[in-house]
């Protein structure tokens, strides 16, 4: 909480501590939440077909398990259009069948 906020929790409650401006030091984590980064540069490397460069990302062990008890994704991005597949996987171990699969898909 922001320090401000915490001098009105010690005024509607017992047992807070003083959170005075003069003990007010800031930490590196309240420095690191405000802390903001600067967009990538943009990218003249784009595809010239469809196909030629598909972005691939494997993501996963989720808080809460699917119906089909899947906890992994991998999603397929193709560069030109961006049109998207995704595939939910038990494991990462199966990453690669996915890969080969979509492969197979993308070739037809």
């Amino acid at each position: 909480m922001h320090h401000g906020a915490l001098r009105v929790l010690r005024e509607i409650t017992i047992g807070v501590p003083d959170f005075s401006v003069e003990n007010y030091k800031l930490c590196k984590g309240c420095s690191l939440g405000k802390y903001t980064k600067f967009p990538f540069l943009a990218s003249d490397n784009r595809s010239i077909g469809i196909l030629d460069l598909i972005h691939i990302d494997v993501s996963g062990c989720m808080s809460y398990v699917s119906l089909g008890v899947y906890e992994y994704y991998v999603i397929f991005i193709d560069d030109y259009y961006r049109r998207t597949w995704i595939y939910f996987l038990k494991t990462k171990g199966e990453a690669f069948n996915c890969f080969k699969e979509f492969k197979s898909l993308v070739e037809k």
